[in-house]
């Protein structure tokens, strides 16, 4: 019987890039969480008292997430979000 030689399996590097990834998008969540809290405090005191502050810095982390997936590092537009953010906030 001839095995199947199809079968693939993942360089080691790939592994090290991801990880390398994944630091990456940690150490961006720790940067930006200070400026996810404030804004969130800032939105909680305009907001009725049925919202939480923590479902708001939930939402915040989610969304810093997904501009994190988003960024683009030549137009460096994570900036340009948090710029608009507390634009908003201040509004």
């Amino acid at each position: 019987m001839k095995e199947n030689s199809m079968a693939t399996t993942p360089r080691p590097d790939v592994h090290d890039a991801q990880r390398c990834q994944t630091d990456h998008v940690e150490a961006l969540i720790q940067e930006y969480a200070p400026h996810v809290k404030y804004i969130a405090q800032r939105l909680a005191c305009r907001l009725p008292a049925s919202v939480c502050l923590d479902d708001l810095i939930s939402a915040g982390v989610l969304g810093l997430m997904d501009a994190i997936a988003k960024y683009d590092p030549a137009r460096h537009c994570l900036q340009d979000l948090c710029r608009v953010a507390h634009s908003e906030c201040d509004a």
